[in-house]
């Protein structure tokens, strides 16, 4: 797996699993997309000059691959917005396809993130 495995992943039960059947396992800890692809498109996910000192991360797709910006309310149970969760820069992982992300980016219009 790509990445860091423990987020947005299904490490914790593969490891049960491999445990409980006595399998030995090894994991590499790597750096996650949600930091490395903004690095390197030279974005920061925070600065101070800006008074930007957060940031939060979020999956493109619940537990059963329902897209965020898909259903009537737009993301609205969520909770992404900028006010409520005082997060200054907003990343999202695993939108998939174009249309995905055209869903999350109405969502966060309507939203006011």
């Amino acid at each position: 797996k790509g990445g860091d495995p423990f987020l947005f992943g299904r490490t914790r039960t593969e490891i049960e699993s491999l445990r409980a059947n006595n399998i030995a396992y090894t994991y590499t800890p790597n750096i996650s997309s949600c930091i490395a692809g903004p690095h390197l498109g030279g974005i920061p996910l925070t600065d101070a000059f800006l008074n930007c000192q957060s940031f939060g991360v979020w999956s493109g797709t619940d537990a059963f691959g329902k897209s965020i910006g898909t259903g009537s309310d737009c993301g609205d149970e969520l909770g992404f917005t900028r006010d409520g969760l005082s997060v200054d820069t907003l990343v999202f992982l695993m939108i998939g396809r174009l249309d995905k992300l055209e869903g999350l980016c109405n969502a966060l219009i309507k939203s006011g993130s």
